[in-house]
Formats: structure tokens, C-alpha cells, sequence
């Protein structure tokens, strides 16, 4: 079982995730080494489009996050049920297939996908959290070079 057979969500999307995030984690290296203000003014707008980019991709993970904040509540529900019906047609008892349903070696399977899942999509939302931090960086740092450099040009 993959995760495919669980959710609709097109590998495209994850593969472009991940290669957008390489890039972001890419910049991010290059900012913290970058003293040149045109340098940092080029890095921002770089950074900018592949956060942009990102932020498109993210946005479908998020998709999958119910109305209490967890990601695959509705897919969850979904294979509980499913699980319970299976059971009861194979002649288990509703009180018994209720306790059962959890150790289903299925349901077992399924949850253990959307767990990975869960994993991976809470920490692409921290690295977006982060990356947003980084460019507020940026911003500051160019703030900050673009002042000394009027300064210094001034004192010239």
C-alpha cells in the first residue's frame, strides 16, 4: 500500500516540494554568506520566486488538513469505516469489530502511511515558517547595507 491509495495527491507535487526546497535551502546557505548589497538585493528576489513556487506546492499539502488543525482526518475517518464494514462482513460482531478495527494488519498499514505523511507535511510547514523568517532576514539585512552604504557614499 502507498500513499496514492489513500489520498489524491499527484507525486509531481512532492518531488516539486522537495526540489524547491533544495533550492530555498540553497539560498538560505548563499544569504548567510553574502556581504554585498547588490549581491543580497539579487538573493532576495531569487529567493522570492522559488518561495513563491514553494508556497504553490504547500498550499496542496494543506489541503488535506481538517477543520481541528490535523492533517487526513477525513481519509482516517474514511478507513475506519471502511475497516469496520470489512470486519462485519466477515461475520465479527459490532461490538467486537469496533475494538478490533485498530488492530486491522490494513488499517494498521494505512495509518502507519498517514503517519509518515503527517510527519512530512508538518515539517515542510515548519520550513516554510522558516524560510518566511529568512526572507524577513534578507529584508533587514538589506535595509541595514543599503543605510551604511548611503552613509559611507555620503562621507566620501
Amino acid at each position: 500500500m502507498k500513499l496514492k491509495d489513500l489520498i489524491r495527491l499527484d507525486e509531481s507535487v512532492t518531488s516539486a516540494l522537495a526540489e524547491s526546497l533544495s533550492k530555498l535551502m540553497y539560498l538560505t546557505e548563499e544569504y548567510s554568506r553574502t556581504k554585498d548589497l547588490f549581491t543580497l538585493e539579487d538573493l532576495k528576489r531569487r529567493f522570492v520566486a522559488e518561495l513563491q513556487y514553494y508556497t504553490e506546492q504547500y498550499s496542496r499539502f494543506k489541503s488535506f488538513k481538517g477543520p481541528n488543525h490535523t492533517y487526513f482526518e477525513t481519509q482516517r475517518k474514511k478507513l475506519k469505516a471502511e475497516t469496520l464494514e470489512r470486519l462485519l462482513a466477515n461475520g465479527i460482531k459490532i461490538t467486537q469489530a469496533d475494538m478490533r478495527v485498530y488492530a486491522d494488519p490494513i488499517y494498521v498499514e494505512a495509518t502507519n502511511i498517514l503517519d509518515k505523511a503527517t510527519a512530512s507535511f508538518i515539517a515542510a510547514e515548519l520550513k516554510y515558517e522558516q524560510f518566511n523568517n529568512t526572507l524577513q532576514a534578507m529584508i533587514q539585512s538589506i535595509a541595514v547595507a543599503s543605510k551604511d552604504y548611503h552613509i559611507s557614499k555620503t562621507n566620501d
